[in-house]
């Protein structure tokens, strides 16, 4: 992990993990009585300044993540109820926990394992009929052009026999 990024990470580090709990919390109180639109909307918005942020410090896994999380989010509806219902509250709410351990984690150990992100990542897309991201997600190959492959015909074997 680049020393600036993991700079930036420690300096928003407890304003985002408040923002997540207040996110968590709020969706908390929704749960408890589905109607609450106003309390959903506050989860809503709260997510999106931890989207901000992580764009902002550069941290592409948790950003995918919380864009997950908000895309999934927005897709609650007041009022609803049902099994399905139900498991998108769930995880969403264990998405916020996800966040705060990874983010916790990377603190720690000072590098970034997105690699981690991707089943609680799969979860949401799930839930939103998405296909799932594969493991090698985050990593990025680039691959040259194709290399150069001598031309056989134009090959001087002289009288060398290859049998």
């Amino acid at each position: 992990m680049d020393n600036a990024n993991f700079q930036s990470l420690n300096m928003v580090r407890d304003e985002l993990v408040a923002t997540i709990e207040d996110a968590a919390k709020n969706l908390e109180k929704f749960a408890s009585s589905h109607d609450d639109g106003e309390s959903l909307q506050a989860s809503i918005e709260s997510i999106r300044q931890i989207v901000g942020t992580l764009s902002l410090i550069q941290f592409q896994g948790s950003q995918l993540l919380a864009e997950e999380l908000l895309q999934t989010a927005n897709d609650i509806v007041p009022g609803e109820s049902g099994k399905k219902f139900e498991r998108r509250l769930e995880v969403v709410s264990n998405s916020f926990f996800v966040l705060t351990r990874y983010l916790e984690y990377v603190q720690q150990t000072e590098r970034k394992a997105p690699i981690l992100l991707i089943p609680q990542i799969n979860e949401l897309r799930k839930l939103r009929a998405e296909p799932s991201l594969s493991e090698c997600h985050f990593f990025e190959f680039t691959f040259k052009s194709s290399p150069d492959i001598p031309n056989i015909d134009a090959m001087d074997f002289g009288e060398q026999s290859f049998s």
